[in-house]
């Protein structure tokens, strides 16, 4: 007998065949963070996919969705274009707009941030170019940051130069003085600053001149100048007045001193002696000795 014959299709059978039953097959699952699953995915494409490092280098499905994702997240970003050597003038400011604080308006670091201390304080115009110079220069901020410690950098150590050389002329200066003068040194300084102080006052340029440089107020010429001039005006002249600014009248109380020193020391017997036991003639000349002693005291401590 035949198999019989059931009815498919529409209602009631409209079309009838014979149907051999087939067992029902279960959907294959994908792991996309397996590598062999990447691996015939990539075995799957074009020869010219293939080819490119990214995709051959790339471990998973999974990693090839975060680098899509990422990739997709730099585009929304501003990138500049790398410098060409053709750029004009106009294509260089606009790249340097870029990286300029906006406005160009840089944040100048205060002294604490700095490395370093005593740090000078810059003029108004010198810091303006410094500025000028680094928006010309298209630094950013980080930038100009580095290039501000630099340069106050430099000007301190310029200064601790400077200090130096001038401390050792003054010094050269005042050795060969001291050689030349030898034991007269102390009284001929002396003399020399009551020129300087009475001409000074006169001229208040020569007191800026001679003040403004302790190497010129120090120069064997200028003190030999100034003790001639002591020299030709004798009692003209008015006292010293200490002046501790002044680069050679900053001597001045040292040189009162020696010359105190010296007066005691050759008339010691004499100013300790009882004036009853003097002669007159040794009286008097005891009361020389002690009316000058006075008078250097009062100008090495003036009162007014």
């Amino acid at each position: 007998m035949s198999e019989p014959i059931e009815p498919i299709g529409g209602l009631g059978g409209g079309n009838t065949q014979q149907v051999a039953s087939e067992p029902a097959t279960e959907p294959t699952s994908f792991d996309f963070a397996s590598e062999d699953s990447y691996g015939q995915f990539f075995q799957s494409l074009p020869e010219n996919l293939q080819a490119h490092d990214t995709l051959k280098n790339t471990k998973s499905i999974h990693a090839l969705a975060d680098q899509l994702v990422n990739a997709q997240s730099a585009l929304g970003t501003k990138r500049l274009q790398a410098p060409q050597e053709d750029w004009g003038a106009e294509q260089w400011d606009d790249f340097y707009s870029n990286l300029r604080p906006a406005d160009n308006e840089y944040s100048v670091p205060d002294a604490e941030e700095l490395s370093f201390e005593g740090a000078p304080e810059l003029a108004e115009e010198t810091l303006q170019e410094l500025v000028d110079f680094s928006a010309e220069m298209g630094l950013n901020q980080q930038q100009f940051d580095q290039l501000y410690e630099r340069y106050m950098g430099m000007a301190v150590e310029g200064t601790e130069i400077t200090a130096q050389q001038t401390e050792q002329a003054v010094t050269e200066h005042r050795q060969a003085v001291q050689l030349e003068w030898g034991e007269k040194y102390d009284a001929n300084l002396a003399e020399a600053n009551q020129a300087y102080e009475a001409l000074s006052s006169e001229i208040p340029e020569l007191k800026e001149l001679i003040e403004s440089d302790p190497v010129i107020a120090n120069h064997p010429a200028v003190l030999k100048v100034f003790h001639r001039i002591a020299e030709v005006s004798g009692d003209a002249l008015p006292l010293a007045q200490n002046n501790p600014t002044s680069g050679f009248a900053s001597e001045n109380i040292h040189g009162i001193k020696s010359a105190i020193q010296e007066l005691d020391t050759v008339n010691a017997s004499l100013i300790m002696s009882d004036p009853s036991s003097l002669s007159m003639a040794d009286r008097t000349k005891r009361q020389q000795v002690l009316d000058q002693r006075a008078k250097l005291y009062s100008n090495m401590y003036p009162s007014g």
